[in-house]
This record gives structure tokens, C-alpha cells and sequence, in this order.
């Protein structure tokens, strides 16, 4: 069913496994750094 699988994908979305997690941090601040530093240079 459907269903099933949408709750498992929400369930695996809400607790995410923890390179998941890192690799998101890091993507955001690179990210965050980038954007400051164009807008230093600005």
C-alpha cells in the first residue's frame, strides 16, 4: 500500500540518520559562510 510507504519515508524523514544530519549542517554552513562572505566583499 501506499500508505505504508509514505509513513515509513515520514518516519525515516523525522529521524534521519546522523550522516544525514551532519552532512545537512555542513551543507547549510557552507552555505551561511559563503553568503556572509559575499556580502563582506559587497
Amino acid at each position: 500500500r501506499i500508505e505504508d510507504t509514505n509513513e515509513r519515508t515520514s518516519t525515516i524523514r523525522l529521524s534521519p540518520s546522523l550522516p544525514a544530519v551532519a552532512q545537512a549542517l555542513g551543507e547549510i554552513f557552507l552555505h551561511f559562510k559563503w553568503k556572509s562572505v559575499s556580502i563582506i566583499s559587497l
